[in-house]
């Protein structure tokens, strides 16, 4: 009996777990010129943001729909103030592990269209910025590099291995039904 109930709470969290979305962030900005101040040497622009990102509502603890979801990352994946929980993977030019940190957030609406976003990464300098308006790198002598931010495609993942894992539940509870 206590089996049956373990097997149904594992198949009521998996269940839970497969309607958690993942959602894939892709963005390609543009080159970013100087705009103000000084040149940095050699560096008549900087090179455009680009690159994926995938963030997860089960790794998150929440969903997306309708809210603001923010991230922190300083010095490297094993800092103990790193709060990327939700993060799958991060192949995107932006740095998450900024040495003095990275403030990173989303807003989505209730559909999961993206509707805001704020990255901030001090890591220098130079530092860098993103909004919906533009994208920018404040350079090493105090230039401004910057250009009007693009837009982002969003689209939902599958989740990995949460469809296969509800299978084995299903098959495990069928099991011990079939058992009795």
């Amino acid at each position: 009996m206590q089996l049956k109930f373990i097997f149904s709470a594992l198949l009521i969290a998996l269940a839970t777990q497969a309607q958690a979305v993942s959602l894939k962030l892709n963005y390609q900005g543009a080159d970013m010129p100087l705009v103000s101040g000084p040149q940095d040497p050699g560096r008549p622009f900087y090179p455009a943001f680009f690159g994926d990102i995938v963030l997860s509502e089960a790794a998150y603890g929440g969903s997306f729909a309708g809210q603001t979801v923010q991230f922190y990352g300083i010095n490297g994946p094993g800092d103990p103030n790193n709060q990327t929980a939700g993060i799958v993977s991060w192949n995107f030019s932006f740095p998450l592990y900024a040495v003095a940190g990275s403030a990173i957030s989303f807003t989505f609406g209730p559909t999961y269209q993206l509707l805001s976003w704020d990255l901030d990464a001090l890591d220098g300098p130079p530092d860098y910025a993103m909004s919906p308006l533009y994208d920018s790198v404040y350079g090493g002598l105090g230039g401004t590099y910057r250009v009007a931010a693009s837009d982002w495609s969003v689209s939902q993942v599958p989740l990995p291995g949460a469809a296969g894992l509800l299978g084995v539940a299903l098959l495990g509870l069928g099991a011990l039904r079939r058992r009795r």
